[in-house]
């Protein structure tokens, strides 16, 4: 009998046929939300050519990647990948891809999934927003270890906290993405994984664990990274705040049926509660350090 993996994401249980970056560890009790199976190898005639998405409805959707194989994504409780044929275990090679089908799962069940990378303060969480290519993950690298461990990189989940009050974070996968560049820039705190996918273009590495917080925190504030010659800190009007959430939701461009209503409200509720702010500044290497330092100085600044 295969062995089964038992992990916790936003407060639901995962059951995994494979190993998943994942941290903690779901209670032992209660049945499994959100199923992962690895499936029979698909044909070889089957094999898709090219990445895309297709959204059969808004409970049944189909991740292809060309040399990987396809992941079904199912009613908020099922992940089913399908491996193309090769001689030799691909388990590991879905790690980079299971994020976005994780978007996808949460987004089927209703949850409000940030295109964001996270880290934690003082017992707060601080998410960075923007498009790919941003640097998100190049700042949280520089942040992690000054003063600021890893919560998050890539996808962030929120949800309101108890009796309305403000909004909380959950911890996520407990892998960043990185250019051997950055990885250089930002030191050596992270552990090398290697390509999380087929022809990737940046390489996974893994913070330490001293490093790391395992532990839903009260969201404090969020940013949204911008390109200018000056380093900048502005909080953002309620009505701006709303369309960049809007902008910068997990996969906006790319997953369908998401009932509207709901997630206009949802990043209404989050706009009201928790500050955006925009966080102007050169996409250069050698003004990291001060971009990260005024970032730090405005999570500590009330």
């Amino acid at each position: 009998m295969n062995q089964v993996h038992a992990y916790e994401l936003a407060g639901v249980r995962i059951e995994s046929s494979i190993e998943l970056p994942l941290p903690g560890t779901a209670a032992k009790n209660g049945g499994a939300g959100i199923r992962v199976e690895m499936d029979e190898p698909l044909p070889t005639a089957e094999a898709p050519s090219r990445a895309d998405w297709l959204w059969k409805s808004y409970q049944e959707a189909v991740l292809s990647y060309p040399s990987l194989g396809r992941a079904r994504v199912s009613n908020g409780r099922s992940i089913v990948l399908r491996p193309c044929r090769s001689p030799e275990d691909r388990s590991t090679e879905w790690r980079g891809l299971l994020i976005p089908c994780f978007a996808a799962i949460f987004h089927q069940r209703g949850a409000l999934c940030l295109h964001a990378s996270a880290v934690c303060r003082n017992g707060k969480a601080y998410g960075l927003m923007g498009p790919c290519g941003a640097g998100k993950s190049t700042l949280v690298a520089s942040l992690v270890g000054n003063g600021t461990e890893f919560l998050s990189d890539d996808l962030l989940l929120v949800e309101p906290g108890k009796g309305g009050k403000g909004f909380l974070a959950h911890p996520g996968f407990s892998i960043i993405k990185l250019w051997d560049d950055s990885l250089k820039r930002t030191g050596s705190r992270f552990s090398r994984l290697g390509r999380l996918y087929p022809d990737a273009v940046k390489e996974g590495f893994v913070p330490s664990p001293a490093d790391s917080v395992l532990r839903t925190v009260p969201l404090e504030a969020l940013y949204v990274l911008r390109d200018g010659d000056e380093i900048a800190v502005k909080t953002l009007p309620k009505c701006d705040a709303l369309g960049v959430l809007l902008e910068n939701s997990y996969g906006a461009q790319v997953f369908e049926g998401k009932p509207m209503p709901l997630h206009f409200r949802q990043c209404g509720e989050l706009a009201a509660n928790v500050p955006v702010r925009a966080l102007t500044r050169p996409r250069k290497f050698a003004a990291l350090a001060a971009v990260r330092n005024a970032v730090i100085e405005s999570m500590d600044t009330v």
